[in-house]
């Protein structure tokens, strides 16, 4: 029974006891904001009257912005349970006042006071209390967890109403709705006190990245001060201006409806008990509807399609309702009116909107709640109360400018969803999962006084702290700048003479070139060659060809090579026969070091001519001789031709060293070839990232032509996971309909092969010893996370680098990080796909997910026999040395024969021909104690 409970509500085991605590306080503050919202409203429909109820939004929004104030200030100085009980109590003080004004008859104008004045405190107790625990609630879970199970938390605001309601029908007639006062403050009593024994250890603070932020500055300063800095920062943030507008409307078209069910039931009720009666009656029906729906239905559609697309929901129904009372201003209308306001409100928006603050750090949080409670609420307020003085006598004007907003809000609401996602991709960002290279700040020019601590800054015995001065001077400095860098580098150190050689050769000038003469005369040896390898590329003059000519003749051979590829590209005839006599001598050596130099200075000449001298290099036997030629090469055929050494360089893409093969893809993919493009699309394999990422883009300047290639890869049951992730991007940049359908199609595949290999690998850790079940468990686990990855690059084509942080922080350990990356999922991309997906993701047992994947797949269930039969004779190498290592661990010696076909067949790979003859040898030791496996082996 509790199983199938837990299957229903989607609650894990273990989170009973922190749910039902949680769930009873919440249905005792509900409980009680239920009944006095029924008791304040229908005294003041009948002891004021409904025309006085615009005027009641007006005031009673200038009420709650000094009491927003003074709400976001102290949640600043107090802690959330000391801040907790100060709001209770408050309210209890505040409700006693109302009844003893109501007692004594106080009147104003000849209008009672203590019935407005109990409709204010009301709402200021509906927005603060329901805000306050609402937000507190939903805070102390992930967003995975929230998902869950706040909604199911928050549904004791429904059970609260039903139990007010029903409180209301049965003693309004019978002791007086004016006396139900006093049971709304016994009802605030009992919950402080199950708060302080049931809840108070459960408030503990969520750790997560956000939170170690500093303080905000407003923290200590004025009220003033605090609303600019709440109002730069919800301004700052296209999410937190999103909400407010969303909170803006939402506001508005509250009062609106409100009032036009306000003006149907006071017309058509004349009693106050019977008013009161019939709230009661209305709470109980509504909200038990509302109850099932937010507990079957609103956890379900944000969990299937996300919190930004559930958003959309309240919106069109609160349309709906501003249609219907259009259509006819009676009761039935009315009636649906209300259950939007009070039923969907909080089955529906008040779950899903908390839910949106995930996407923020907690501080912006805090500052977003507090700019909508204390400006946007009582704003939209004001303007809905002069909105209703202006057109509440004009029926069709009023029903048009409610279809209006309300229109307008849910077109707000449709464009939330792509900056929600951005905002979680930003949460991801600030995690360390994932950093993606920062754009450089422009930081214009520096003042004065910050240029001379700048420049006081270059004299630091730190190099790095130098450099970075350095840049800043070169970048945002004056004019005067960088001559004030070249006096200071005339004189430093040796060591930071080198950095800013580098730096100072990018601008010629007298000064510079003076700076550079100075240099090669240093007594420091390294000083001389890093000026000599700077002139290389500086402009040349008569007297720095003078100068670096001397050099020719030097005894170091460094020095000879830089200056001899320095006059190679400025020098005159004679210094230029001399120089390549020089590298001649080098290249065509015995020292492998020199021969390296003097690749290297040829490649530094970036004449396309040497190349021929160089190509003998590439198939040498030394890596370091290829890979000194590879990027010789690279800088010799910026815009050369190459096609006559195609061949040569398609061979390098196999390559064992990384860096060969990364220049071969760079140079390949500068010419735009046809026969290049199925060695581009085998170095979508690499086992590098970048050289993948590298072929990728080569390959991504190709067009249709490249289509066949592509598809040829998704069919192949060869391809590694990154050739197929790299062909899937590819063609996810294809608009025909076709290839759309293809990848859909290959997805499903995908995630089928997904849960086959869930549910090997619950089979193989349920049937299988765990010690010798781990190593294939592991693999299959491991190739999960690949095909993930394909999938993850079918839903989000056009967001590359979202794609791959989204994939790292789905195996975050980070529980809250995990959770913010499957949210974006469900905003993005194919949302089948995604939902199939999902299990996976969500941390669910190898049951769970196997069970799910037989269900919907209709995939049998192996036995441990079967799965490892089958991938014995797979076609992917680790999953096939992974089965056979577990046969060999087992004993399974009945299987040697076809190991021993396998050592045959595929013994020539070194990593198979080894695993085979440790198995072999492990099941011939196996052989010496057992004849035969016994019916109870795996």
């Amino acid at each position: 029974m509790k199983e199938r409970l837990e299957r229903l509500l989607n609650v894990r085991p273990g989170e009973w006891g922190d749910l039902l605590a949680l769930w009873v306080f919440h249905t005792l503050i509900w409980t009680g904001l239920a009944l006095g919202e029924s008791v304040a409203e229908t005294l003041f429909l009948k002891r004021v009257g409904v025309d006085f109820l615009p005027h009641m939004f007006i005031l009673c929004s200038l009420v709650s912005i000094p009491l927003s104030l003074v709400f976001s200030s102290l949640q600043q100085r107090f802690g959330k349970i000391k801040l907790s009980m100060v709001l209770v109590g408050s309210a209890i003080a505040a409700l006693s006042g109302c009844l003893i004004l109501v007692a004594q008859g106080w009147e104003a104008s000849g209008l009672p006071v203590g019935f407005p004045l109990l409709y204010v405190v009301q709402s200021a107790l509906a927005t603060l209390l329901g805000a306050h625990f609402s937000i507190l609630i939903a805070h102390q879970f992930t967003t995975l967890d929230a998902k869950r199970l706040v909604p199911l938390i928050l549904s004791g605001s429904i059970a609260g109403s039903i139990v007010g309601g029903l409180i209301l029908s049965l003693t309004a007639h019978r002791f007086g709705v004016v006396n139900l006062v006093l049971v709304w403050i016994l009802l605030l009593a009992v919950s402080l006190i199950w708060f302080l024994v049931f809840c108070r250890k459960r408030f503990t603070s969520p750790v997560g990245v956000e939170e170690r932020e500093a303080a905000p500055k407003y923290a200590v300063e004025s009220w003033l001060e605090q609303f600019g800095y709440e109002t730069r920062a919800v301004f700052g943030s296209p999410l937190l201006l999103l909400l407010a507008g969303s909170t803006l409307f939402m506001t508005i078209s509250r009062f609106f409806i409100e009032y036009q069910y306000s003006d149907i039931f006071g017309a058509h009720f004349h009693d106050e008990a019977e008013l009161a009666s019939f709230f009661g009656r209305f709470t109980i029906l509504s909200n038990i509807v509302a109850l099932a729906f937010q507990s079957l239905v609103t956890v379900r559609m944000i969990q299937w399609l996300g919190v930004s697309n559930a958003n959309l929901f309240y919106p069109v129904s609160t349309f709906l309702a501003f249609f219907g009372t259009t259509l006819s201003y009676s009761l039935i209308p009315g009636i649906y009116a209300r259950f939007n306001q009070e039923g969907f409100r909080r089955a529906v928006f008040q779950p899903v909107s908390n839910l949106f603050y995930n996407a923020i750090p907690s501080k912006r949080r805090a500052r977003s709640i507090a700019f909508n409670e204390s400006i946007v609420i009582p704003l939209g307020s004001v303007l809905a109360g002069a909105f209703l003085m202006g057109v509440k006598d004009r029926p069709w004007a009023f029903s048009a400018l409610s279809l209006f907003i309300c229109a307008l809000w849910m077109a707000l609401t449709w464009g939330q969803r792509e900056v929600y996602s951005k905002s979680l991709l930003e949460l991801l960002k600030r995690s360390l999962i994932e950093r993606f290279t920062q754009e450089e700040k422009d930081l214009g020019t520096l003042d004065a006084q910050t240029q001379v601590l700048v420049i006081e800054a270059m004299k630091d015995p730190n190099d790095e702290v130098a450099e970075l001065a350095a840049d800043l001077l070169i970048k945002f400095g004056s004019t005067t700048a960088r001559l004030a860098l070249l006096r200071q580098a005339a004189t430093a150190r040796s060591s930071l003479q080198k950095i800013l050689l580098r730096k100072l050769s990018l601008f010629p000038s007298p000064d510079t070139k003076g700076f550079l003469l100075k240099c090669l005369a240093s007594p420091d040896e390294s000083v001389r060659l890093a000026t000599l390898q700077t002139l290389i590329r500086y402009p040349h003059d008569e007297e720095i060809r003078l100068r670096v000519g001397e050099f020719l003749e030097s005894p170091d051979v460094r020095q000879q090579a830089a200056a001899a590829a320095a006059v190679i590209r400025g020098g005159d005839l004679v210094q230029m026969m001399k120089a390549l006599l020089i590298l001649q001598k080098l290249i065509f050596g015995k020292n492998a070091e020199e021969i390296v130099l003097g690749i290297q200075s040829l490649g530094e000449t970036r004449d396309e001519r040497f190349w021929v001298n160089l190509r003998t290099y590439l198939s040498s036997d030394q890596p370091e001789l290829r890979l000194a030629a590879m990027r010789s090469m690279n800088l010799m055929i910026q815009a050369g031709e190459v096609m006559e050494h195609l061949e040569l360089l398609q061979h390098l893409l196999k390559d064992e060293v990384r860096e060969i093969r990364s220049l071969a893809i760079r140079i390949i993919g500068r010419v735009h070839s046809p026969q290049n493009i199925p060695h581009l699309i085998d170095a979508l394999s690499d086992p590098s990232p970048r050289n993948r990422r590298l072929a990728l883009e080569a390959l991504s300047s190709y067009g249709v032509e490249i289509i066949p290639d592509l598809l040829m890869v998704l069919d192949d049951p060869r391809a590694t996971v990154h050739g197929q992730l790299g062909a899937v991007r590819l063609l996810s940049l294809s608009q025909d309909q076709q290839i759309r359908e293809r990848l859909t199609s290959f997805g499903f595949q995908k995630i089928r092969a997904i849960f086959e290999m869930k549910i090997d690998e619950w089979v193989v850790r349920d049937e299988l010893p765990p010690a010798q079940a781990d190593f294939l468990a592991m693999v299959l686990g491991e190739k999960v996370q690949g095909l993930t990855k394909i999938v993850l690059a079918l839903v989000a084509p056009d967001q590359n680098q979202a794609a791959r942080t989204l994939f790292k922080s789905l195996y975050s350990p980070n529980q809250e990080t995990m959770s913010n990356a499957i949210e974006i999922l469900q905003t993005m991309g194919e949302s089948t796909l995604i939902y199939h997906l999902l299990p996976v993701l969500e941390g669910l047992s190898l049951k769970q997910i196997g069970e799910y994947g037989m269900r919907v797949f209709s995939l049998p269930r192996p036995s441990s026999r079967q799965v490892l039969g089958r991938h014995l004779l797979c076609l992917d190498l680790e999953l096939k040395e992974a089965t056979i290592y577990t046969i060999g661990t087992l004993g399974m010696t009945e299987l040697a024969p076809a190991i021993k076909k396998i050592q045959a067949s595929e013994g020539h790979i070194e990593s198979v021909g080894e695993i085979c003859r440790w198995a072999l040898d492990q099941l011939a030791r196996a052989g010496l104690f057992s004849n035969a496996v016994t019916a109870d082996s795996p």
